[in-house]
Parts: structure tokens; sequence; C-alpha cells
């Protein structure tokens, strides 16, 4: 079975300790509360975020959507000096959003960091459109790799397939680079074209990509697996 999205980042943050977290999309927190230092959480709706979360130490909550986030707060009066180790991208699953998300938290990070992006790799393509359907929903992220790889050929980009609907780890940030939230409107072309012709892009991309398995890349940087399984849900 592979490993689940909320386990990979719990060993992210183990191995790496990051000392500034940054997090677009909350919920309720079950992926923000392995931060282990300092986190930056924005969501446009903090009503489920558990409320243990609320008041720990190093925690900065903004509650409106990112895109109104990065417009009204500049990193400087946000982390002062600090910079961003590793981010987790999970906010509204519209690839030009993702997009402009990646693009603004990138600017934010210091090289070396790393960005983890959610439902990257779905497997089927009733569940990787743009417009929502009931139960699990992985919306058109998984379009975004096909965008950076052609605005952003410096970046390296692994996909990971993780459950249930996979990640993206992106390593190789420059935040100096152009902004490639600019050309986000060819990802709103893309989602906009009938579902036959997005379906053979959905089938094309999963068969241009490579996912591997979380265990490997996670290994590849220097992890340890554990001899038994530490009990942690998905």
């Amino acid at each position: 079975m592979a490993m689940k999205y909320l386990k990979v980042l719990k060993t992210l943050h183990q191995h790496l300790d990051p000392q500034v977290y940054f997090e677009v999309g909350v919920r309720a927190g079950r992926s923000l509360a392995h931060a282990p230092h300092r986190a930056v959480a924005v969501d446009p709706d903090l009503s489920p975020l558990r409320p243990v979360l609320r008041d720990r130490s190093g925690f900065q909550f903004y509650e409106q959507e990112s895109d109104a986030f990065f417009r009204d707060h500049r990193r400087e009066d946000v982390l002062g000096d600090a910079r961003v180790d590793l981010a987790f991208i999970d906010g509204l699953h519209h690839s030009d959003q993702v997009a402009r998300d990646f693009a603004n938290v990138e600017r934010w990070c210091r090289p070396g960091a790393m960005v983890v992006m959610h439902d990257c790799w779905p497997d089927r393509p009733e569940i990787a459109y743009r417009e929502s359907c009931p139960g699990q929903w992985a919306g058109d992220c998984w379009r975004v790799i096909p965008f950076l790889r052609r605005h952003r050929p410096d970046l390296e980009l692994t996909v990971l397939d993780s459950g249930p609907t996979g990640l993206l780890i992106v390593r190789g940030l420059n935040p100096d680079s152009p902004d490639v939230g600019q050309y986000s409107g060819e990802l709103d072309a893309e989602a906009a074209a009938p579902r036959e012709q997005q379906d053979r892009e959905w089938a094309a991309y999963r068969a241009r990509e490579i996912a591997v398995e979380p265990e490997t890349f996670l290994a590849s940087i220097g992890w340890d697996a554990p001899d038994e399984n530490d009990g942690e849900a998905d």
C-alpha cells in the first residue's frame, strides 16, 4: 500500500526539521500539526482548525484567500529576516491557483527549500477535472507539472505515488525567478476544453510522467525507514 500523503509530510518534517514552514490550505490542521517550529498558515476559512493549534507558539494564522494574503503581506513583515524552508500547497484545487500559489510561495523561500503540492497524481480522470465531484476530488492540480516543465525547466520536479492522489516535490527553487503566475491563464484555457480532450491530456500526462514511491524519494534525501510502521493514519 502506498505511503499516504500525511505520512510523507510528517516524515519530511522529522527529517528536514524546517525552521519555517508555510502552508496554503489548512482545514483542521492535520498536516500543519507536524510543523516542529515556526509556521505560517493561510486559509479563507479557519473554522475547522483544531483548537489545540490556534494558540501554539510560533504559529501564525491568516484567514484569507492566498492571492489576497500575498497581495497584502510582505515576507519581511511576516517573517522578518527568516525565509521558508518547507511549504505545502493544498488550497483551491484549480491549476491556475496552484501555479500562482507556487510562484508566490517560492519568493518567500530560501534557496534549498522544498515545496510540496497535493493532488498531482490522480488515478482516474473523473476526479481530475476542475469541477468538484462527490468523494475524493483532486481537481486539475496535475496540470501544474507540465506547466512548470514549460515555464520553469530549471526546477527539479518529482511526482510521488502517495495515497490517495499523489504529491509533487519541487526543488531547485529560485526566489528571484520571474513570476510564472503571469502565465496561469494558459491553465484556464486547458481546463475549459471539452471533457474528451481533457481525458486525453490526463492520459498523456499519466503515460509521460514517472511517479516514484514515497519511500524511494525519502531514501534519496537521506531518510532511514523505521523497522515498523509508526501507526500514522491517512
